[in-house]
């Protein structure tokens, strides 16, 4: 590591644990990553995460590989001709209760083949109903009762949706996420990257008053959402938080899935006081900006400074950006070098 007397920004060229010199507040709780990295057609085991555990996983989930890129596939592989979706499920359970999160992952219909309800690969989905629920975040025992998809992909966008349960926004009404019909659907040529944080639950009965944050990177777009709101609206159970979440998942249409493929990849969960704090990696030096976008776990995270050793794909980005638990941004602190 070395710092560059042109800019005063750190610089690395080298694979080695990079550190951020400076105080940005408490640390996250980080109970699940997995970016992915693996080589093509391996099979998902319950150790495959960086961080966490996957404690149930269908038969043939596996990782493939789209160019230097690692996915973690929502379908077989080698059954894409099947005309049922058959989709591919793993759980984790974060191993406590929490109403308090940041959750961000990326998602990606492989170029080779269709999103679904799309007619061609490569095309936005044309039908009107839930077309898949790649993340589902629930609580042991209470199936729907406190669960929430994130995000949700359907005609009409991108964003969150629950059963249920649903955040109820202050005021109510209006779409709790990125809308397909002014330009925020996900990217189908490039991953996009979907990021949401809850501050906990409502502070009284009827107060709407939990913070929620949504944002959504990807090659062409980058935009961020904000608002006031019930986040366990409807729910029948007194059980006002989630501990797990699970991958796959459709209820429409139930045919229609030949020659169809979803994609996943850096999935990141922090929990509880102090969730909101994050590592971004970036194709920008800006943070709200239009490129690929990750977020990735600190290796030490202490009021000396930050440290993380990049993969390659991350220094391919370039830029690295630090948020507090409070939302304040930190933008460019490091400038990678590709190895």
């Amino acid at each position: 590591m070395r710092i560059d007397p042109a800019d005063g920004k750190f610089k690395s060229g080298e694979k080695e644990l990079v550190f951020i010199a400076g105080n940005f507040g408490p640390a996250p709780t980080v109970v699940y990553f997995d970016d992915c990295d693996k080589p093509n057609g391996a099979l998902v085991r319950a150790t495959s995460p960086i961080i966490g555990t996957y404690n149930t996983i269908s038969t043939n989930t596996k990782y493939v590989r789209i160019g230097s890129k690692g996915f973690l596939a929502a379908r077989d592989p080698s059954d894409l001709a099947n005309t049922v979706a058959n989709l591919k499920n793993v759980w984790i359970d974060a191993g406590v209760n929490f109403s308090e999160f940041f959750w961000s992952c990326r998602l990606w219909g492989d170029p080779s083949y269709k999103f679904i309800g799309a007619t061609v690969a490569g095309g936005e989905p044309v039908q009107g109903q839930t077309l898949f629920k790649p993340w589902w975040f629930t609580t042991a025992g209470n199936g729907p009762e406190a669960d929430q998809v994130i995000p949700n992909v359907d005609a009409s966008g991108f964003g969150i949706k629950g059963n249920s349960n649903e955040v109820q926004r202050a005021p109510s009404g209006g779409y709790n996420g990125f809308p397909k019909d002014v330009g925020e659907f996900m990217n189908m040529t490039s991953p996009t990257r979907f990021g949401f944080y809850q501050s906990g639950d409502e502070s009284s009965s009827g107060a709407m008053d939990a913070y929620i944050e949504m944002e959504r990177f990807d090659a062409i777009y980058a935009g961020t959402k904000n608002f006031l709101a019930d986040p366990f609206y409807g729910t029948a159970t007194t059980n006002y938080y989630r501990d797990l979440l699970f991958m796959g998942q459709s209820n429409d249409p139930v045919s229609g899935w030949a020659n169809v493929q979803l994609l996943t990849d850096y999935m990141y969960l922090a929990v509880g006081a102090n969730a909101r704090a994050r590592l971004v990696v970036s194709a920008s030096a800006t943070y709200i900006a239009a490129g690929e976008n990750v977020v990735v776990p600190a290796f030490s995270w202490t009021s000396e400074g930050v440290s993380r050793k990049f993969t390659d794909y991350e220094r391919s980005l370039g830029h690295v950006h630090i948020i507090e638990s409070d939302g304040t941004v930190h933008q460019n602190v490091l400038e990678l070098e590709p190895v």
